[in-house]
């Protein structure tokens, strides 16, 4: 929707649009408003550590979100290939198991756990023994667990 103004310097009309308007004032509320920005897209730095502008990058993100889920799998695999121990003797210990199973309730893939093709047969093996015994629920972790992770 256009309306026209008679300039008071000149003769000529002059044409302004109130959508013009609409969107400066639009533009306006944006830059005014904050941003929130997911803490995985964000890279803390030490003090006077040197970066290049590739660490700012998505790419960067995502790199360093892949070395996170790996060095937690170094954790979790520690503990049946470190010891060289057999999962199927844990079956009776749910807490233990539980660190392989989502919040959900869900067994964790091999590339999640860092185990071996044999390891991880055994583990879902005594994952299965521990459920159809009682001591370990379907749809969730152990309730140890989760207390655990609260403190």
């Amino acid at each position: 929707m256009l309306r026209t103004v008679r300039a008071y310097s000149t003769n000529k009309w002059v044409k302004e649009s109130t959508k013009m308007r609409a969107q400066v004032k639009l533009a306006q509320e944006v830059e005014t408003k904050k941003v929130n920005i997911h803490p995985r897209l964000v890279r803390e730095f030490q003090e006077r550590q040197t970066y290049d502008p590739i660490d700012f990058s998505t790419i960067s993100a995502q790199q360093a979100t892949k070395h996170r889920f790996e060095n937690a799998a170094i954790e979790n695999r520690s503990h049946f290939l470190d010891k060289r121990v057999n999962p199927l003797d844990y079956y009776c210990r749910p807490e233990i198991l539980s660190r392989y199973l989502t919040t959900g309730g869900r067994i964790l893939h091999k590339d999640v756990t860092g185990l071996s093709n044999k390891q991880q047969r055994l583990l879902s093996k005594a994952i299965k023994r521990a459920r159809a015994a009682g001591l370990l629920s379907h749809v969730s972790r152990d309730v140890s667990f989760n207390l655990k992770i609260k403190n």
